[in-house]
């Protein structure tokens, strides 16, 4: 059903990942200013946040591929869910 959309899919896969990087870096900074203003040593803010931006990372990356399996096996469930939402909202 998605034959002939290989750039696009491309350019979405590269597109979100490139946002999930983004966001966990800019967390990663966030922390990194922050952290010490609430009187936290650097140190032991990479040791509490590492695991975070892991996770959000991971999760990240999970919602993006399990949007492709969905695109690519029903094209139309992901519309149908952005025009319900809109219709609410």
């Amino acid at each position: 059903r998605s034959l002939g959309y290989r750039e696009d899919l491309k350019r979405f896969l590269m597109r979100g990942h490139a946002q999930v990087l983004v966001t966990a870096a800019g967390l990663g900074v966030l922390a990194l200013i922050a952290g010490p203003l609430v009187g936290w040593l650097p140190g032991r803010v990479a040791e509490l946040m590492l695991p975070g931006f892991v996770l959000a990372m991971s999760m990240g990356s999970v919602f993006i591929n399990g949007a492709v399996l969905v695109g690519l096996k029903r094209p139309v469930a992901g519309s149908c869910a952005t025009g319900w939402v809109g219709r609410w909202w």
